[in-house]
């Protein structure tokens, strides 16, 4: 796995950044709002070579790929640049495919031509009068010459000359919102514009339907420059804007919303990579992320210009302020390729196998240095973990953890013990099998997904690596090892009845007393404590002046004198505990690190559990949509033919996906020793979030038999939206609140004050 550019593709975005910079300040911007496009600036990039970048050298080109070219739009989204990069790109592309020793071709590398490209539009995206005069709205159309469109099967050229200043047959400049350089085009064989087939059949439909994905990618690595920049100018004024005598960005009204907005920005950046990278490496895919991609970038562009020119309050939206430059263009952009809500039906047909089959070869001589691949190791551990449940993972057990809800069966626990799974991630030295993140990664994907009840190996895998990171000499050699041979559970004990997300406000006493401590307290919420060995406990040692400081972590015996555990049963059919200790002593080998510094093993051990997330969850639970939206009913007709469904869907299977990508990121952090800053909070709030949105969309939009639980006769598919419903609010609470994650967020990533 590689997720960071290479060092050319770093020099690429310096020197477009850097030119950028110089030569298209806002102020450049606004002088070019009229007309929508700066000659001044298409020289320098002209010059840079962008018109030739994406086009294979064999056709007069420089062949650099899809992610070059993202790399460069998205550059120009962050000043909003004037110029017609993206169209110019795709079209000079499929211009390769068909005619790559065409006189256009020659010209469009040279820069000495601009062509546009007409998306395909449904009747209900065009306007009445636009459609009964066959207008379509061209992006760059009113600087281009030509445009390349797609009817029945063939592959067109339109043509109106090169623009001379004065009026073109066929060709109507229009203001937008955007202030871009579009233009209505009468894209019709009837029409005034000189008309030529360039290919028909088979190829001219790949062709077109290459270039078109390769459009709606491009636009998406736009909005999500766009994006970045919305949010570093909101973040800007937050921090420096004061009201009440603080910085607005102190409060988290303001804080959150912007915190929200660095997660979905950073999940659109990584979906517009997996997508270039897709091109040539997974192709299959390729469509189908080109149109997430300019979904989600749209809408994270969208929400984040919003809540930037809310920030700004009034002055937000005046047009002496840059905000709402950027606010127009997040609305303008997508709406070029399709908008978000059709590309949503794209994607649904797509997922569903209704769309109109297309085989997207990869560019010929194009690969990518990124890598999503999780590598073979992990592909072996994924066959190795289905084997495994195939045998010793029944419908019975599954049914069993239903009901019982405890998150962890002895018997199943130690078969995976057995297996070398309990410590697969450990060093060999400690009795582990010294698997990799990604092998890991994909353990546990594998074992949520299929209902295991793993929770009980989840919280073991993180007190084993705290322990073998903090813990004392002895704990390792003694611990450690029982822990991997299955011998051991430990459950986590930071909550507590008065504290809830507050793990800081521990008031569970640990006192002194000879060569030992006293404990008292109660904690909340520690599941698996009844059929576990230790309880992981954090107790306040003494009272200094921050709450986090005089903090110490004990492994308290879940047998010993004074503890008693009770059953906390859930909403979501989990059951939990409650853990009281009373007078409850134990030695001084029992605590994990330096007295009053507990808060350091708490910090180390919470931020391997945020950096998890719920995207196996959200997986699990879309592949159980597709199932049943594919499934015909009693008179044939699917759930899936239904409009609302197929949408939902679709942005059911974008929050999947791009919680699984931020997943993938924290995993691939750790496997390069990085540090995970905000981004363990980023995968574990937007994962929570997406998750518990998309349960309560379904369960209303599925109607009154979502209601209606697996037992029951009539449930709509099997119980499934019930019992999602019931499960995912938690997930905005267990190992952090949301709230807290937000303000880690805003802290870390966007360097906003300390939220109040």
């Amino acid at each position: 796995m590689k997720l960071d550019l290479d060092e050319s593709q770093q020099i690429l975005e310096q020197t477009f950044g850097d030119l950028l910079a110089r030569e298209c300040p806002t102020t450049h911007v606004r002088e070019h709002e009229a007309t929508g496009h700066s000659e001044r600036l298409w020289a320098r990039y002209v010059e840079l070579g962008a018109t030739a970048m994406g086009v294979p050298e064999a056709a007069g080109g420089l062949g650099l790929g899809l992610l070059e070219l993202g790399i460069v739009a998205a550059c120009g989204g962050r000043t909003l640049a004037p110029v017609p990069f993206l169209e110019g790109a795709v079209a000079a592309r499929v211009l390769a495919a068909v005619e790559p020793e065409g006189e256009l071709l020659a010209r469009v590398v040279a820069g000495a031509a601009i062509v546009g490209l007409a998306p395909e539009r449904t009747a209900a995206t065009s306007g009445t009068r636009a459609r009964a005069e066959g207008a379509t709205l061209v992006a760059s159309g009113a600087i281009a010459e030509a445009v390349l469109a797609f009817e029945g099967d063939s592959l067109v050229l339109y043509e109106a000359g090169a623009v001379a200043g004065g009026a073109r047959a066929g060709v109507e400049p229009v203001r937008e919102v955007g202030s871009g350089a579009h233009a209505l085009w009468s894209l019709s064989p009837a029409g005034p514009l000189a008309r030529r087939v360039l290919a028909s059949g088979s190829a001219a439909r790949a062709a077109y339907a290459a270039g078109l994905a390769e459009w709606k990618c491009l636009i998406a690595f736009a909005l999500t420059g766009l994006a970045q920049q919305a949010l570093a100018i909101g973040s800007r004024y937050a921090k420096e804007r004061i009201q009440f005598g603080v910085p607005i960005g102190s409060f988290q009204a303001i804080a959150h919303p912007l915190a929200d907005c660095a997660t979905r920005v950073d999940g659109a950046e990584l979906l517009c990579r997996e997508a270039a990278w897709a091109r040539s490496a997974d192709p299959a895919r390729f469509e189908s992320l080109a149109s997430m991609a300019l979904v989600w970038a749209g809408q994270t562009a969208q929400r984040t210009a919003s809540a930037s020119l809310h920030t700004h309050g009034g002055y937000g939206f005046s047009l002496e302020y840059d905000i709402q430059l950027y606010y127009r263009r997040a609305f303008a952009w997508g709406l070029l390729a399709g908008g978000t809500r059709e590309e949503r039906m794209h994607v649904a047909a797509l997922a569903l196998g209704d769309a109109r089959s297309v085989v997207i070869e990869p560019a010929a001589g194009e690969s990518s240095s990124l890598d999503f691949g999780l590598g073979e190791r992990a592909e072996r551990v994924r066959e190795e973990i289905r084997a495994f449940l195939a045998r010793a993972f029944s419908e019975e057990d599954a049914l069993r953890e239903r009901h019982e809800g405890g998150g962890h069966d002895w018997p199943l626990y130690r078969k995976l013990a057995a297996h070398g799974w309990v410590s697969a991630g450990w060093p060999k030295e400690m009795g582990g099998g010294g698997r990799d993140p990604y092998e890991i990664h994909m353990l546990y994907w594998e074992l949520s997904k299929a209902g295991f009840p793993w929770f009980g190996l989840l919280n073991n895998g993180f007190i084993g690596h705290t322990l073998m990171a903090l813990g004392t000499d002895a704990q390792k050699r003694d611990l450690v090892p029982r822990i991997a041979q299955g011998e051991i559970l430990v459950a986590l004990g930071y909550s507590e009845p008065g504290a809830g997300s507050d793990v800081a406000a521990a008031r569970t006493q640990a006192r002194r007393d000879g060569d030992g401590w006293i404990i008292d307290g109660e904690k909340m919420w520690t599941t698996t404590a009844h059929v576990a060995q230790y309880v992981f406990t954090l107790t306040r040692t003494s009272r200094q002046d921050r709450p986090h400081r005089g903090l110490t972590m004990f492994l308290v015996p879940t047998d010993a004198p004074g503890v008693e555990i009770g059953p906390v049963h859930t909403l979501g059919g989990e059951r939990t505990n409650s853990f009281s200790l009373r007078g409850v002593r134990v030695p001084d080998s029992a605590r994990v690190g330096e007295v009053d510094q507990g808060w350091a093993v708490v910090r180390f051990a919470l931020g391997l559990e945020q950096a998890m997330g719920y995207a196996d969850l959200q997986e699990r639970f879309l592949e159980q949509l597709l199932d049943w939206a594919g499934r015909p009913g009693p008179d044939g007709a699917r759930p899936g033919d239904d409009p609302r469904v197929r949408e939902q869907l679709a942005q059911s299977a974008i929050h999947a996906e791009v919680s699984r990508l931020l997943r993938l990121r924290s995993t691939w952090l750790a496997a390069e020793g990085r540090p995970l800053g905000g981004k363990g909070a980023m995968t574990k709030s937007f994962s929570a979030v997406t998750y518990l949105d998309d349960a309560q969309a379904w369960a209303e939009l599925a109607g009154p038999l979502a209601l209606v639980g697996h037992a029951e006769r009539l449930a709509v598919a099997g119980g499934l939206f019930e019992e999602v419903f019931r499960q995912t609010p938690v997930n905005t609470i267990y190992g952090g609140s949301v709230e807290i994650l937000r303000s880690l967020v805003a802290e870390i990533e966007l360097g906003l004050p300390k939220s109040r």
